[in-house]
């Protein structure tokens, strides 16, 4: 008898969405790797799914099915973006559609945020593990990446490890979190590369550079 094979599904969280994200580029660094080992996929869009009733029937079949849930998101404000928020929510409303027999699923996550330091992403990581524990998924780790989910060669190495502890059934490793932990660049280098790029944008806008500190609503807050 043929064996079915090993199926992923992909929940991507940006706004930008499956084509143009950087959540998206670096989900392809796992799915790539498990569809050379013959895995299937299917993609979805949190904003997607939540639009449309056959988008979200399609989404519990994958999941229902599924060996392996990656969700791939950016950092909102130390969270989750509030339409993966609403799509875990409604996710925890069909639970039951998504028992069955056999292991559970794993979930994993993988975050980027903007600032340089990846462990920003810590928080919203942990709302996803709480959200697997009232799930039949099981929390297998989560992957962050600072400097807005940029990818360099360590990166890559990183995602083909969690890729390849997948496929071998076993938690996300810790050198995962040591590849990605490590920033990209320097914070001060971080710092003077943000500042430079602000000063451009306001003289694209035909601003002042000096005055990006102003504050022309003190006076007002003070009174009130």
């Amino acid at each position: 008898m043929t064996k079915t094979p090993e199926h992923i599904t992909i929940l991507i969280g940006s706004p930008k969405g499956i084509e143009k994200s950087n959540s998206a580029r670096l989900a392809k660094g796992i799915t790539t790797v498990l569809e050379s080992a013959r895995w299937t996929s299917k993609w979805f869009h949190t904003h997607q799914v939540l639009r449309s009733d056959e988008s979200w029937d399609a989404l519990l079949s994958s999941m229902a099915r599924s060996d392996v849930i990656l969700l791939a998101a950016p950092l909102y404000v130390d969270s989750l973006p509030a339409p993966v928020i609403e799509t875990l929510y409604r996710l925890t409303q069909a639970k039951n559609a998504l028992h069955r027999d056999g292991p559970p699923p794993k979930m994993l996550a993988i975050l980027n945020c903007g600032f340089v330091e990846a462990q920003q992403n810590y928080t919203a990581q942990s709302m996803v593990r709480l959200f697997c524990e009232g799930m039949p998924f099981e929390w297998s780790g989560g992957i962050s990446i600072g400097a807005g989910g940029a990818i360099n060669k360590r990166i890559r190495s990183a995602l083909t490890l969690a890729a390849d502890a997948l496929r071998d059934d076993i938690l996300v490793p810790d050198a995962v979190d040591a590849l990605t932990g490590k920033p990209m660049m320097p914070p001060w280098l971080y710092v003077f590369g943000g500042n430079f790029m602000w000063k451009r944008q306001a003289k694209a806008n035909g601003l002042d550079a000096k005055r990006l500190g102003d504050r022309p609503y003190e006076d007002l807050s003070r009174r009130g």
